[in-house]
């Protein structure tokens, strides 16, 4: 299937195992090359590990010769820092798919409704990962919740203890340390969480990053993307409309960027279209070395604007950082309304029904050429799809409680 929207090439980091002999016949040769155990390099900075893709990833030491390189997160914590974050309850599967989320204070009408959609609408089983907030503090039925659909969860509390994550890298004794970072918006923490959870997956898992209040799923998000092992995928998603065309004529993101990087970067930048970072999709190795480019910004330019992370996001795409990033080997722009996520906040200003995004007599969210859209995000910026969504999350809670 070809996936719509903008494609951008970028360098392809998926390589193939040497062949270092005497010359052999060339059935033999097309053997080798097509062979399953081919390897992956993963992008770090230090050494130079090669993972096979029937492995999960453990190691943040690895890199690709001639690549843009993101600094290890974890190397801030000092040079024998390691990775001792663990879930509290939940286990990772390495070889399965998985959707990350930051998902802190909300009750368990927003939970229902996401974890349901993505199962029984999408289908999903594979890994859905969630940082929440601390165990003492989760709203009725929300743990239980989570446990009976195997959720892999983080009671973390990011917001209780000042926007820092303490305990989530240890000394070479693996005794806690506080975090290497400062308070920062938690928007921004949680991509460092999802880098530290990434890396448990295999190199071609995908890995979809998501918000969790605003999103509803009404098809597999996952089906409708091609799987190309020889190519590591990375998926962005435009928010871009008539009104909100680009960069500048958007007052926030402008100014994101603005503060972030600049005057001078926002004028290179300003008249692109605006790319959502409520939600991307990629293969893990793509997205793996994405969420090191997405701290590194943070340790660059410090912005604490609450947003600033889709700053951030676009800068990385914009900027080229990602075009010669190891571990990314093709990059894609869905433009909005064409893709697998509907980001529907820009449309906000007339109803959505009358502009012919709402399905009559389903009200599933629709594209613009009238399919349905895997992915509904913003929902809540319409005052009757919010009504809708907020019946359908109180049936299921109704539904839990029998």
């Amino acid at each position: 299937m070809r996936v719509k929207g903008q494609r951008k090439k970028t360098r392809f980091s998926l390589g193939l195992w040497k062949i270092i002999a005497a010359p052999v016949t060339l059935w033999i040769l097309l053997l080798v090359l097509s062979a399953p155990f081919v390897s992956k390099s993963i992008t770090s900075t230090g050494g130079s590990a090669r993972v096979p893709p029937n492995r999960p990833v453990l190691s943040v030491k690895a890199s690709q010769d001639g690549a843009q390189i993101f600094p290890a997160p974890v190397e801030a914590a000092g040079p024998n820092a390691t990775i001792i974050l663990k879930p509290t309850f939940g286990v990772h599967r390495p070889d399965q798919d998985a959707v990350f989320v930051f998902a802190e204070g909300y009750d368990l009408t927003v939970f229902a409704l996401f974890v349901t959609s993505l199962r029984e609408n999408a289908g999903f089983d594979g890994d859905i990962v969630m940082s929440v907030s601390s165990r003492a503090k989760l709203k009725s039925g929300v743990e239980t919740f989570l446990k009976q659909q195997n959720v892999v969860t983080y009671c973390l509390g990011v917001h209780d203890k000042g926007n820092v994550i303490d305990n989530m890298y240890g000394d070479s004794d693996s005794k806690a340390l506080p975090d290497p970072r400062p308070s920062r918006p938690v928007a921004t923490a949680r991509f460092e969480l999802y880098w530290v959870w990434s890396l448990h997956y295999r190199p071609l898992s995908r890995i979809m990053l998501v918000d969790a209040r605003d999103v509803y799923f009404q098809r597999s998000p996952f089906d409708a993307l091609p799987r190309t092992p020889e190519v590591e995928l990375f998926i962005f998603f435009e928010e871009s409309t008539k009104k909100y065309k680009n960069i500048e004529s958007s007052p926030y993101n402008e100014g994101w960027i603005r503060t972030a990087y600049g005057a001078e970067a926002l004028k290179n930048i300003s008249k692109r279209p605006v790319i959502c970072s409520g939600g991307s999709i990629g293969d893990q190795v793509a997205m793996e070395t994405y969420l090191r480019g997405m701290v590194k910004q943070w340790d660059d330019t410090r912005c604490k604007m609450k947003g600033c992370d889709q700053g951030y996001h676009n800068y990385l795409y914009y900027s080229g950082l990602l075009e010669n990033a190891g571990g990314i080997g093709d990059i894609f722009v869905h433009k909005h309304g064409e893709g697998v996520f509907n980001n529907l906040g820009a449309l906000r200003n007339s109803p959505f029904r009358t502009q012919g995004l709402l399905q009559n007599g389903t009200d599933l969210v629709l594209n613009w050429d009238g399919s349905v859209a895997p992915v509904a995000h913003q929902f809540d910026r319409d005052k009757e799809l919010g009504e809708i969504m907020r019946n359908r999350a109180s049936q299921i809670v109704s539904e839990l409680k029998g």
